[in-house]
């Protein structure tokens, strides 16, 4: 005779576990030797499959209808899910969602349909459940009303779709758990502006609680920034909330292994907080590479400090971007000490360059970009219109020798003259110019 119960029980199911299994709607009518043999049948399945003993008890708790199905049955979810994303992937799905065994295969298999109609690609739908597996236990009704939840808190459906493609889990918050997040947020000093830019970029956030933000925002603190700016610097790169305080720590240590001072390993990741998101050989390539090219180590390091974007280019896009410049008429070498003193030129695209050259060509200041590359900050527009207004209206004269006034700032050139930069750029039109439509000629 089968002792049914003591065979849960020394498996490790409670007495109490024991009699809602026993008494669940699709178990009730197998006699105890029938459900004694899908007990053992179902515990050597799942254990093959490398289940652990307390998963196996969850899945039974939450689906005691996984004894309806046959070890068959079971094995069709397995191969279903293999071909969709290969063995080894659908095995650590299946470990880490068993429940998932106790769904039909036409539920299982309309998910993805379903997925799709929602506004969903079907390679966003097969990347998503790799890595949130559940969604597979979600409704249809209830993904769309979390949809509906993100826009009523002021997301676009198209944020929404990015968002929980980003981060899948979402799909699976309460409402209330999201809105108590924005309120956390919004009680450390961010705006709702800054709530949805940031739930955006770093989905992740939703995730984490206010506590484990509020650890990450006194650790930045303690490392010598005011609470005012660490604010500033995690709504830039709201990244930082998804990295450990250890990670944190370690990366200022990187950036003065590599040659940064501790103050300039500060003033970089306030000005480029993402620069804690990069991995510290990364930075090594960059730098070691960079000097390949004709800068030394703390020349970089200088213009980093600047313009810490140069870590974001490629070397190819930065080698090509001074073989471009060097066609427009100025020797390699000149033009590296131009991105020297003005690294932000690397952020420039080459037919901006060109365009700013052509003028400065075309009013005999060709040397200007070598002389003071910054000046190639200033719009054509506005240099032309103020190149016409200076020439023939004050009298000036702009060249080589003397043209500071060509790009004084605006409030000091509007003082001075009196004109405004929209008069201008209205009287001394460079589009109509270049075009030959009417614009004032040089």
């Amino acid at each position: 005779m089968v002792d049914l119960k003591q065979e849960f029980l020394d498996f490790g199911y409670t007495e109490d576990d024991y009699n809602k299994i026993r008494n669940a709607k699709m178990v009730a009518p197998y006699d105890d030797e029938s459900l004694s043999l899908k007990f053992h049948e179902a515990n050597a399945f799942f254990k093959r499959l490398g289940l652990s003993k307390k998963k196996i008890i969850n899945l039974v708790k939450n689906n005691p209808n996984v004894y309806e199905y046959s070890i068959e049955n079971l094995t069709s979810k397995v191969n279903y899910f293999s071909e969709l994303y290969g063995k080894d992937d659908a095995l650590r799905m299946l470990r880490g969602c068993a429940q998932l065994f106790g769904y039909s295969m036409d539920t299982l298999k309309s998910k993805v349909d379903d997925l799709v109609d929602i506004g969903y690609s079907k390679d966003d739908v097969m990347k998503m459940t790799k890595q949130f597996a559940s969604i597979y236990t979600l409704t249809k009704d209830k993904i769309n009303k979390q949809i509906e939840s993100f826009i009523k808190l002021g997301f676009s459906k198209e944020d929404t779709l990015k968002i929980t493609k980003t981060c899948p889990q979402a799909l699976s918050f309460k409402p209330k758990n999201i809105k108590r997040k924005r309120k956390s947020l919004k009680d450390l000093g961010y705006t709702d502006k800054d709530f949805k830019y940031m739930i955006k970029n770093e989905p992740s956030i939703l995730g984490h609680s206010k506590a484990d933000i509020r650890k990450k925002i006194n650790n930045l603190v303690d490392n010598g920034y005011s609470n005012n700016e660490v604010l500033k610097m995690c709504r830039i790169f709201p990244g930082i909330f998804s990295l450990s305080t250890d990670n944190v720590n370690d990366k200022f240590k990187d950036l003065e292994s590599l040659g940064y001072n501790e103050e300039d390993a500060k003033k970089i990741v306030k000005k480029s907080p993402v620069m804690l998101g990069y991995k510290k050989d990364n930075l090594k390539g960059k730098i070691d590479s960079l000097i390949d090219m004709g800068y030394s180590k703390s020349e970089i390091i200088e213009m980093s400090l600047v313009f810490p974007a140069i870590y974001d280019y490629s070397m190819d896009s930065m080698k090509n971007k001074i073989d471009d410049i060097s066609n427009l008429g100025y020797p390699k070498e000149e033009v590296i000490e131009m991105t020297k003193s003005f690294p932000s030129l690397f952020g420039l695209s080459i037919e901006n360059i060109k365009d700013k050259v052509d003028f400065l060509d075309s009013v005999g200041l060709h040397e200007l970009p070598i002389n003071d590359p910054k000046r190639l900050m200033q719009s054509s527009s506005l240099s032309y219109a103020r190149y016409m207004f200076l020439t023939e209206e004050q009298n000036e004269n702009i060249d080589m020798s003397d043209y500071k006034n060509l790009f004084i700032s605006e409030e000091r050139f509007s003082g001075r003259y009196k004109v405004t930069k929209e008069n201008l750029l209205a009287k001394y039109n460079y589009k109509d110019y270049k075009e030959g439509k009417g614009g004032r000629t040089i």
